[in-house]
This record gives C-alpha cells, sequence and structure tokens, in this order.
C-alpha cells in the first residue's frame, strides 16, 4: 500500500498548492492598473491589431487569445442541434453542422482574413447565444481572399516508434461564395505505458501481485466541407462530414504472485460516420429573418473485445448503426429599442440498431438485453426575448416545450412517451465599465445514451452493464453567476457560481430483467435512474499578462474549480457523490510567451489531477489521475511558414484506479478485498511544419 499512500500525500501537496497560490495570483493583480472600459451590454470588440503581438495564424488563434474566455467546442454527443452548439460564431453564425468540429472552421480562416472579434457577455439582441453566458463572434472581411495551409507532423515514441499525420484545408471567400474543406489523416498513440495490478485483504496482506503492459493508439481519417452563396434573396448554406477511426488497445497483465500467470486483454474499436446539412436564411419583411436547417448523420461502430490465458478465451463483441434526422426552423424579429424576439421549432428522429454478443471458449454467454432496436421521434417549439432596457442592463427569458416518444424492440419491447416545460432567465448587469454580473437560471433536460439501453462488457475489469429498457433523461434546475472583472485589456478574472439541482440522477444502479422467462425478475446492474440529487461548484478563470511583472509578451491562463455532489446511493440509502463526477478539484494554469522580435512563441500547460467515483452494486472505483505537463515552442521565419515542436506528458502522468470489492450488495456486505491498478502513461515528442500558399 505504500504506492497508494505516496499518491495521496501528492494529492493533498498539489490541493494545498492550488489554495495558497490563489492569493499571490490575485494580489498581482492590481499591477495592470490601466483599466478599459466595456461597451454597451457588455460587449467587447477587439479589431485584428490588438492580437498582433501574439502573432496568431488561425482564427482560432484569435479566440483562445481572449481575456476572460474559454473555448468550448460544443457536443456531439447531445441529440438535437441547439443543445450541441459551441460558443463561437462565425459572422454571426453558427456552423450548419453537428459533428464538422468548430475547431476546424475556425483553423480554416487565416488571422489575416479577419477584422475584428466580439466577446458577447450576457445578452445583445439579435445574437442567438446558444444557451450561453459568453459568445465570441468572428467577423471576417469582406475582401476575397483564399488560401490553402498544409501541414505534416510526426509524433516519435520511446523505442524509435514514430507515428504520421497530414493535414490540409483551404478556404476560398468572394463577395459571391465561400468554399472551405478540410483533409486529415493521423495516426496517434493513446495513453501507453507500464504498470501494476495488485490485490490486498482488508488487513493490508498482498493477495496478488502483478506487472501490466499496455499499448495503445489511434488511426483515423476526416474530411470536411462547407459552401455557402447568396441564392433566390437569401443565402445558402451546405456542408459534408464524413470520416472513420480505429482504436486499438492491447493489455499484457504479468502475474507474479500467488502464482505466474500471463493474461492478454485485447480491444478493437471501428468508427465510421457521414454528415449532410443544409440551411437556407431569408429576409422576411423589414425586420425578420427566417431560417430552414436540415442535417442528416449516420454512423456505424463495431467493437471486439478478447481476454486469453491459459483458462481459456473470452469474447465480447457489438456491432451497431445509428442515425440523427434534424429540421430546425427559426424566425428572429428586431424590434425597436434594442430587442429582438425568436421562435421556431425542432423536429428530429434518432434510431439505434445494436447487438452484442458474449462467448466463453466458443460457448454462447447469456446477456440480458443483448440485442436492441431503439427509436426515438422528437419535437420542440420554443421562444425567446431579448432586451437591453439600459446601457448597463441586458436579458433574456425564453422557454422550450419539449416532447418525444421512445420506442424500444428486441430482446425486451416497451414505449413511451416524455414530454417537459424548460423556461430559461439570463440577466447581465454592468455596475462599473470593468465589471459585470451575470445570472442564469434555467431547467435543462438531459441527453440519454442510447447504449445504455443495450448490454455492454469490459473484459479487462470485470465488468458488465445490463441494459436498462426503463432509463429515463435526468431534469435539473441550473443556477449560474458570475463576477468578471476587467483589470486591465487583457486582465482579467472571474468568480462563478453553479448550483443544480437534479430529478432522476442517472448513475449505476441494480437493474432487473427476467432473463430465462420464468416470470422471476433477476438482479443486475447498469445504468438507471436512482432519484434526486445536487451538484454545486465553485470556479475561478483568470487571464494574466505579466509584462510589468518584467516578462515581455508573458500571459497566463488558470482556471480552479472545486465541487460537490450529492445522491442517495439506491443500494445503501446513505448520501453519497454522484457517480463519473470529478471530485473535488479540477482545473489547470498555462504558461504562454510570445517573443514577435524573434518570431518565436513557447508555453507550458498543466492539467490538473482529478477523481472521480463510480458506485456499483458490490463495487466502489475510484479514479485518479496526476498533473499532466506539456510544453511546446513554435517558429515563424516568414508569414507564410511555421515550425512547432512539442514535448506531451513530460510528467509521465499517472492513473490509478482504486476498487474495494464486497462480499455482497454493499447494503449488507463487507469489503472483502482491495484492488489497485497503476498504469504510469509514457511521454512523446511531436515535431509539425506548416505552409500557407495563398
Amino acid at each position: 500500500m505504500k504506492e497508494r499512500q505516496i499518491s495521496c500525500e501528492i494529492i493533498v501537496a498539489v490541493a494545498r498548492w492550488r489554495i495558497w497560490t490563489l492569493p499571490l495570483l490575485l494580489c498581482a493583480l492590481p499591477l495592470q492598473l490601466s483599466a478599459a472600459t466595456l461597451e454597451s451590454g457588455g460587449t467587447r470588440v477587439f479589431p485584428l491589431s490588438w492580437f498582433e503581438a501574439s502573432q496568431p495564424r488561425t482564427a482560432l488563434d484569435l479566440v483562445t487569445r481572449l481575456p476572460g474566455f474559454a473555448f468550448d467546442n460544443g457536443d456531439d454527443d447531445v441529440r438535437g442541434y441547439a443543445g450541441s452548439a459551441g460558443n463561437v460564431l462565425i459572422d454571426g453564425k453558427r456552423p450548419v453542422s453537428k459533428y464538422g468540429d468548430l475547431k476546424n472552421a475556425l483553423k480554416r480562416i487565416p488571422a489575416d482574413a479577419v477584422q475584428q472579434v466580439e466577446l458577447i457577455r450576457g445578452s445583445a439582441p439579435g445574437i442567438d447565444m446558444q444557451g450561453q453566458t459568453v459568445i465570441a463572434n468572428v467577423i471576417r472581411r469582406a475582401e476575397a481572399s483564399a488560401t490553402v495551409r498544409a501541414l505534416v507532423a510526426a509524433r516519435f515514441y520511446g523505442e524509435g516508434e514514430v507515428r504520421p499525420e497530414a493535414r490540409i484545408e483551404g478556404l476560398r471567400s468572394t463577395p459571391d461564395y465561400v468554399l472551405e474543406g478540410t483533409l486529415h489523416a493521423y495516426d496517434v498513440g493513446n495513453d501507453s505505458g507500464d504498470g501494476y495490478r495488485r490485490r490486498y485483504d482488508t488487513s493490508g496482506a498482498l493477495l496478488r501481485d502483478a506487472t501490466t503492459r499496455t499499448d495503445a493508439d489511434t488511426q483515423g481519417f476526416s474530411a470536411t466541407v462547407g459552401y455557402d452563396r447568396p441564392l433566390g434573396g437569401g443565402d445558402l448554406r451546405l456542408s459534408g462530414t464524413l470520416g472513420g477511426s480505429r482504436e486499438n488497445e492491447d493489455e499484457r497483465v504479468t502475474e507474479i504472485y500467488p502464482a505466474a500467470e500471463t493474461v492478454l486483454f485485447s480491444n478493437r474499436d471501428e468508427y465510421s460516420n457521414a454528415e449532410i446539412g443544409v440551411q437556407y436564411g431569408q429576409d422576411v419583411g423589414t425586420a425578420s429573418r427566417a431560417n430552414v436547417l436540415f442535417l442528416q448523420q449516420l454512423r456505424r461502430y463495431d467493437t471486439v473485445e478478447t481476454e486469453t490465458s491459459d483458462g481459456g478465451v473470452a469474447r465480447f463483441s457489438e456491432e451497431g448503426r445509428a442515425g440523427e434526422s434534424i429540421l430546425r426552423t427559426t424566425v428572429r424579429t428586431s424590434l425597436a429599442g434594442s430587442r429582438s424576439f425568436e421562435w421556431g421549432g425542432e423536429a428530429a428522429f434518432n434510431f439505434l440498431d445494436s447487438d452484442a454478443v458474449a462467448t466463453d471458449d466458443g460457448m454462447p454467454v447469456e446477456l440480458p438485453v443483448a440485442s436492441v432496436d431503439v427509436e426515438e421521434t422528437r419535437g420542440e417549439v420554443f421562444g425567446r426575448y431579448s432586451w437591453a432596457p439600459s446601457r448597463t442592463l441586458t436579458a433574456e427569458v425564453g422557454a422550450a416545450l419539449e416532447g418525444s416518444r421512445i420506442r424500444q424492440s428486441g430482446d425486451s419491447s416497451s414505449s413511451k412517451s416524455l414530454s417537459y416545460f424548460k423556461p430559461r432567465g439570463l440577466f447581465a448587469w454592468q455596475p462599473t465599465g470593468s465589471d459585470q454580473v451575470r445570472v442564469s437560471v434555467q431547467r435543462s433536460v438531459g441527453q440519454l445514451d442510447f447504449d445504455d439501453f443495450v448490454s455492454s462488457a469490459e473484459l479487462s475489469t470485470g465488468t458488465v452493464n445490463v441494459g436498462n429498457v426503463d432509463l429515463e433523461p435526468s431534469t435539473s434546475w441550473d443556477l449560474l453567476a458570475s463576477w468578471e472583472r476587467q483589470i486591465s485589456t487583457e486582465a482579467t478574472f472571474i468568480l462563478s457560481l453553479m448550483h443544480s439541482q437534479i430529478s432522476d440522477v442517472v448513475d449505476i444502479a441494480p437493474v432487473y430483467a427476467d432473463t430465462d422467462g420464468d416470470g422471476v425478475l433477476e438482479t443486475y446492474q447498469g445504468v438507471g435512474n436512482i432519484g434526486d440529487g445536487s451538484q454545486s461548484e465553485i470556479e475561478l478563470d483568470l487571464n494574466l499578462p505579466l509584462d510589468n511583472l518584467g516578462i515581455p509578451g508573458g500571459l497566463l491562463q488558470g482556471s480552479v474549480a472545486y465541487g460537490v455532489s450529492s445522491v442517495t446511493d439506491p443500494v445503501t440509502g446513505e448520501d453519497r457523490r454522484i457517480s463519473g463526477v470529478e471530485y473535488p478539484w479540477d482545473g489547470s494554469i498555462a504558461f504562454t510567451q510570445d517573443l514577435p522580435e524573434r518570431r518565436l512563441r513557447w508555453g507550458v500547460s498543466m492539467p490538473f489531477g482529478d477523481s472521480e467515483p463510480q458506485y456499483r452494486v458490490s463495487e466502489v472505483r475510484v479514479e485518479e489521475k496526476n498533473l499532466r505537463m506539456d510544453m511546446f515552442a513554435e517558429y515563424f521565419p516568414s508569414p507564410d511558414w511555421a515550425f512547432g515542436l512539442s514535448f506531451q506528458n513530460l510528467a509521465k502522468r499517472e492513473r490509478m484506479l482504486t476498487r474495494e470489492f464486497y462480499d455482497a450488495p454493499r447494503d449488507t456486505g463487507n469489503v472483502e478485498s482491495i484492488a489497485v491498478e497503476q498504469l504510469r502513461t509514457e511521454p512523446h515528442i511531436r515535431l509539425y511544419a506548416q505552409r500557407d500558399f495563398r
């Protein structure tokens, strides 16, 4: 248990460091004395000249440099279009894609093709805040331009292993149309390294000792294209995405006590996806604009996991296909007095067709709910009203009414109808030119993962989750309050408080199924609704230029969050944390320095470690990751060339999984043994060269 003790001491030391360094960082803030004034309504405008000292190459460089702004690429795992949005607009519009990656769209835009970037805090009439409290809006120049950018890179791992990467992206912009696209192929190593698996009894005596070796990698490609042009008095926007990947992971477990044995775990996952998007927008009258959007996404997956030992071969495989169709209509009307109103509706159809098979030495193993067809038909109507009653106050209120019907067939059949009312309010107050307070309140509906409807297995951890046909989405009332202090043009800090009161928390729970048809329900475990809970978090974000501290071109960016959660355990009836929610600390710190006279940029970033619990019927798991460190340096010999060198995972980040096994369900059983699995991941070097053709 010595390794476990050392890990705990490291975590405590890092936590103390975070607490004691925060006052020091805040004390440095008053060194930046030249306060700048926010524009009316909390919108700040950053012309391209504001970014010159940071040597930006793309629109993404501009966005990530904004003070008090954390880039959000969006979430394509949620169903529907509205909830998947990131927090950046391009010319006031979000990309006509859910899976095409907002980051890629920003990378395709050269920095010198951007006129300015708007940072919109709170709300602004006529701007779709997409559920965010802060939005960046990249405004491109009107002049025609064309750029092709090519990148080649290589990652160097231990024992001479080299993995290549290639990327080419192009953008052609004219007053008549915009054409853009990206091709990307990559081969990267995942978390590979050496470690151990040990098991102890409750007195600390060693029961099992084994060494491990993990090798993991991913190969993939993606192609994205977009086309915008005026048509019939309106604007037509098209997008398309095609991609695929293969993930491989092999783990060798060599037992050295109490007996010599070798077990091999192999996991192969293959994915492919395609998406097309069409949007047409046209002015209606003198003050309104209507938009119609259609998206179609399809994906396939195939996963195979095997366990090979002297005792035989176990195998679990799952294959499936899924898709989503979305039709969305919105109408936005600008009103007098800095007001606007938006209303519309969205219809969506989602499906999943999945089959899972488990065998042991070629003999089938019975899995409840192993073959599932799930279909969901969903509709939503919504309305939002935004206004700025004064130069220091903006507000947005709205509501949506959602209804859906979920049908399931296969090993089990069910059908249910669900409906939800989702009000929302957002208010931003600017008491001084350097301060803004933002408050939002909304009712949110969680997104169901159809994969939880079908049984799954993970042989390397001996885990089986049974599909749950009765799963429903969680709902929550969410309160977010933020105070932003602008110390200078670049120096800001934001203090945020978040609290969610959650109903029907989705977590690991006992699942009951009749697998043999005798009318008696057997007890398994899977994902289910376990009752009401809560989650709270306090977060501090800091953007601090270091010129006045004697570091020209230096910038310190940091984020520290402390969170708690609570729910009643469905097994023990006691209060505990929500599974899968990181606790108690989370965050990162990054330092960069731009040296334009030397055409150099370098920096270091350190994501903090975190802990994540999982409470199963007869087991409690805690997965921990310690501090990670990455360093980079970039050289720009000319406006068209860039070279970069980065050192990834310098600290050899450690992953630790602690598992407490009970001899019966946790409400009646006792801890029988404790297993500790450790993996120290390997560092690697990435080298790239990039050329712009104009």
